[in-house]
Order: C-alpha cells, then sequence, then structure tokens
C-alpha cells in the first residue's frame, strides 16, 4: 500500500498531512522481530504498508495475541495520546514493512488541527478497546470451561482407577483360563478399549493444563492401520459403514495410543454425520518427499457445516451434535502437531469431508 493511501492522514488537512507524511522513517521486519516492548516510551505511531504486526500481551507464563495489524492499518496511536507506556507489544508475524511517525509531532500536529481530527482518534481508541474487551471477555470464559474440563477428567480418572482395575484382572483371568481363541481375541479387546477409555480422560485433562506428553513408539504404518481397523469393526458393523485401507510400506514414530485417538475423532464425526444411513471411510497412507507420512481420510459424509468450517479446530465447536463436548478435533490437532505434524481438511456439501494429516516420517530404520 502507498504510504498516502492509509487511513491514518484522512482526518488530517493537506499541509497537516503533508507535514506527517515528511516526517515518515519506513523499516523492514523480519519475521519475529520486535518493533518495541511492553511498557516501552510511546514514541511513535507506525503505519503498516505490507505485512503482518501482531500485538501481544505477556499474561503469567505464556503470550496473548491482543490483535493483528494488517497492511494498509495503522497501530500506537493510544501510547502516543495518553503518554502512559506501551500497553502491548509489536512484534513482526511476517515479513513487514512500516512507517514511523514521531509521537511529539503528532500531538503537535493534532493540538493544531480542527476537532474532526481528535475526534478520529477518540474513535479509534473506543473501538480499539471494545475489541479488546470482548477478546479478553472470550479468553476468559474459554479458561474457565477449560478449568471445568480439567476438574472433570481429573475426577474420571479418579473415579476409573478401581473399577477399571477390577475389569482388567477379571478379563486376564478370563484370558489365561480359556483356550478358545474366539474368547481369547474378545478379551484382548476389551484390554485394549479399557485402555483407550483411560487415554481419553488423560487427553482431557493434559488438554486442559496445555501440555501433551508423548509415549513414542516405533511402528509400521500397517501395524497402526490394522490395529485401528481391529479396534473398530464392531462400532463400524454396527454404524453400517465400511472402512477401506491403503496401506504404505513405511515406519512412524508415534504416541500409538494418542495418534489412534485423532483418526477415532475422525471416524466418529464421519460416522455421526451419516445419521443412520450407510456410508464409507477410506484411509489412503503415502509418503509425501521423502520425508513424510502422509494420511488421507475421506468420508463419503454431507460435507462440513458451512457455519463451523473455518473453526473446526477451535475448542467447545459443535454443531447440530446430540452428544459430546466440542473438543475432539481441538485435541486431535494438539496431538498431531506435538508429533511435529499438520492437519488440514477439505469438505464439500453432498460429496465428503477428507482430512490430511501428515507427520515427520523417522530417519532412521527401527524395526
Amino acid at each position: 500500500m502507498q504510504l498516502e493511501e492509509n487511513p491514518f492522514f484522512s482526518p488530517f488537512t493537506e499541509p497537516a498531512r503533508q507535514r506527517l507524511m515528511d516526517s515518515v522513517v519506513v523499516t523492514h521486519h523480519e519475521p519475529g522481530e520486535t518493533l518495541f516492548e511492553e511498557h516501552d516510551p510511546p514514541d511513535a505511531v507506525f503505519l503498516v504498508l505490507s505485512g503482518t504486526i501482531a500485538l501481544t500481551k505477556r499474561a503469567r507464563e505464556h503470550t496473548e495475541t491482543l490483535a493483528e495489524v494488517h497492511s494498509g492499518e495503522y497501530f500506537g496511536e493510544m501510547g502516543v495520546i495518553d503518554n502512559l507506556g506501551r500497553s502491548a507489544a509489536a512484534c513482526a508475524k511476517t515479513e513487514a514493512c512500516v512507517a514511523r511517525i514521531p509521537g511529539p509531532l503528532l500531538m503537535e500536529v493534532l493540538r493544531a488541527e480542527p476537532s474532526a481530527a481528535s475526534l478520529h482518534f477518540v474513535h479509534r481508541v473506543s473501538d480499539y478497546l471494545r475489541t479488546t474487551n470482548a477478546r479478553f471477555m472470550a479468553q476468559v470464559l474459554h479458561k474457565e470451561r477449560m478449568q471445568v474440563v480439567g476438574e472433570m477428567a481429573s475426577s474420571i480418572i479418579h473415579d476409573f482407577k478401581n473399577p477399571i482395575t477390577s475389569i482388567q484382572l477379571g478379563i486376564e483371568m478370563i484370558d489365561q483360563a480359556s483356550e478358545n481363541p474366539a474368547t481369547e481375541h474378545y478379551c484382548t479387546l476389551i484390554l485394549g478399549q479399557l485402555n483407550r477409555m483411560v487415554a481419553m480422560a488423560e487427553e482431557l485433562l493434559a488438554y486442559s493444563r496445555g501440555s501433551t506428553d508423548l509415549q513414542r513408539e516405533r511402528v509400521t504404518v500397517e501395524q497402526f492401520l490394522h490395529e485401528f481397523q481391529v479396534y473398530n469393526e464392531d462400532f463400524l458393523t454396527r454404524s453400517r459403514v465400511t472402512l477401506t485401507l491403503h496401506s504404505a510400506d513405511t515406519e512412524i514414530d508415534i504416541d500409538r495410543t494418542r495418534f489412534m485417538r485423532v483418526f477415532q475423532n475422525i471416524l466418529s464425526n464421519a460416522v455421526e454425520a451419516f445419521g443412520n444411513g450407510e456410508g464409507s471411510v477410506t484411509i489412503h497412507a503415502s509418503l509425501e518427499d521423502d520425508t513424510m507420512v502422509r494420511f488421507d481420510i475421506a468420508d463419503s459424509g454431507p460435507g462440513i457445516p458451512e457455519p463451523i468450517r473455518s473453526r473446526v479446530f477451535e475448542p467447545f465447536v459443535t454443531y447440530g451434535k446430540r452428544k459430546g463436548t466440542g473438543l475432539g478435533m481441538a485435541i486431535a490437532r494438539t496431538i498431531v502437531e506435538a508429533h511435529g505434524g499438520s492437519i488440514l481438511f477439505s469438505t464439500e456439501t453432498g460429496k465428503g469431508t477428507t482430512f490430511t494429516i501428515t507427520i515427520p516420517r523417522p530417519q532412521s530404520p527401527g524395526l
């Protein structure tokens, strides 16, 4: 964007506008570079000519993003006007080009300008405060809900331990006493599902605390997908859903239980989207650039509803579900990213949805 096109200049008279533009110093910033820190002296207003600047505030152990300022916008005028120090830090989110106007000059020009110019900045400050307040309240609500989730998960884990331990001991005794292959198969299946129940509660607890500690192990893609299919045989049969697998001849280094949960969330959402009708899910594994393992999980469902497509991976997002917390896909993304991977999706109304998961391929042989 050209400097003179920035809306910062719109309330000023032509002589004042020219005086401000003559004072501009243009600077270039790399991603992650800091323009100023919180509490720094408010010595300038910044006009973004290209790129994106993030305004952030430190909150205990982490940093909250208050706003993003894009090309054609400006920031920093509040500090210059009240002269109380920067209320937030500013850093380049992308490569950015910024025009800097000295704060003392701006105040000098404002004092000489008609009241319309001052009123413009009052409106700006008011809008900024409203936006910041709304964002803050949303964050407070999110943290309160996550605290409830954490307390619930902790209680579930505590209450599960004794009955699950008793069930596990009983199943193991049945397995040891039986020589029937079918009984042994179902005992193994039940034990696996019990472990998954505990793991689900532990994932909720870990997510509410903002941590994901992985217990990695080396498995082949074929082993992982076969295990996933075995655990879901009865579920798929009852749901009248066909699962088709296309494996890849490679290994993956994963937390098997947590990564299984990612696939389970996607499958469960697909089955629920089918309603009471039949459907199909296909999982296709492949190598991408010889360094990444890619999983495409495609269903034949109705597609993700448009109102939630932009918020699929946000917590507490549900749409017409009879049950569920709305945390499944948020947890799934956290798990995939903890593995150093990414998860994306494409969807089309009436034609289905495909989730694409990529994770790094182990660089050294393990099995």
